[in-house]
């Protein structure tokens, strides 16, 4: 996940129009954008914690990416 960097929705929204925006539970406030689906995964914010915390999130997040595209 080193290679990775969050983007804003912003700058997503300049290059297309999303189908889903998920958010992780941070507090951040993701725009209202009709038609598209919002689900808040509510994850523990891993700053500051051990690595094996980190790859528990990362383990999290997967699980929930093979669930959300499991039906494609």
């Amino acid at each position: 996940m080193a290679f990775r960097r969050p983007r804003p929705v912003d700058d997503v929204m300049a290059e297309a129009k999303p189908d889903m925006i998920i958010s992780m539970g941070c507090n951040e406030e993701c725009p209202n954008i009709p038609g598209v689906k919002k689900e808040d995964w509510n994850l523990p914010d891993p700053a500051g914690r051990p690595p094996e915390f980190m790859r528990q999130v990362r383990e999290e997040v997967e699980s929930k990416v093979l669930q959300l595209i499991e039906p494609f």
